[in-house]
């Protein structure tokens, strides 16, 4: 399977490939073991699709794919407020000759989700499907 995220060039800007990774690495588990808990996703979709946006959003995957999402959103938010932040956004400006230091306030919106073969089959011991 596969973590997708998308987001909007407010967090790409301030935050690094290898801080994204550091955030998400260590909540893999977990975001696993919860879509393990409900016995896969290919059934998952189409009983989310049923629900009421009050019920899906006590589902402990999407729980946890929305956690992450936060998580992440506040890494960008809180590095745009550094002066000194060293950033993807002014190390591309220092590369084309241009002067920028510190975070690059701007939006920032995180979407996760995971993507699996319909009628996969996950354990709660494992950190990814098989």
């Amino acid at each position: 399977g596969d973590l997708v995220i998308a987001a909007t060039d407010g967090y790409w800007d301030n935050v690094f490939d290898s801080t994204t990774l550091a955030t998400i690495a260590p909540r893999l588990p977990a975001l696993w073991a919860a879509a393990a808990h409900q016995n896969a996703f290919g059934g998952l979709s189409k009983r989310v699709q049923r629900m009421t946006d009050d019920a899906a959003g006590r589902d402990p995957a999407r729980e946890a794919l929305d956690a992450l999402a936060e998580t992440l959103a506040g890494v960008a938010v809180s590095i745009a407020g550094e002066d000194a932040a060293v950033t993807p956004f002014a190390a591309s400006a220092r590369d084309d000759g241009l002067s920028f230091e510190g975070g690059k306030e701007d939006d920032v919106a995180v979407v996760c989700g995971l993507v699996v073969e319909d009628d996969v089959e996950l354990s709660a011991v494992d950190e990814a499907p098989r």
